[in-house]
């Protein structure tokens, strides 16, 4: 059975919230692994395994569902972290970062192109 134009626009946006729901369940996922790392409740390569795999998710979600601010953000956190084999302390601050741009490319962004957040890119640590 195909869906008409309405239950095909209700579907898209039901899917697209709850993309953004994924998206802050990943970014609050980064900040517990971050803070347990901290705490030494989590090994340093551990660690950096799941903020990988996190961010990845986050790319994914940002391309898969038009999030290009998302998407912008988080490949540019792989690349920061891209040699890496370990997490180490002087990380911390610029993964906080990446983390919070990446939270506010989903609250204040949406769909916006990564254009409109020129400034937020442009100053992610690199």
């Amino acid at each position: 059975m195909a869906l008409d134009s309405k239950e095909e626009a209700a579907l898209i946006a039901e899917m697209r919230g709850e993309a953004f729901d994924a998206a802050e369940d990943r970014i609050r996922d980064l900040r517990t692994c971050l803070a347990r790392f901290c705490k030494g409740d989590m090994a340093p390569v551990a660690a950096l395994d799941q903020i990988r795999q996190l961010t990845h998710s986050l790319k994914g979600i940002g391309a898969s569902f038009d999030l290009p601010v998302l998407a912008e953000v988080a490949h540019r956190f792989e690349d920061f972290m891209a040699g890496e084999e370990t997490l180490r302390p002087k990380m911390v601050d610029s993964i906080q970062i990446y983390t919070d741009r990446m939270e506010e490319a989903v609250e204040e962004y949406g769909d916006a192109r990564p254009e409109a957040a020129g400034d937020l890119i442009e100053k992610l640590p690199v």
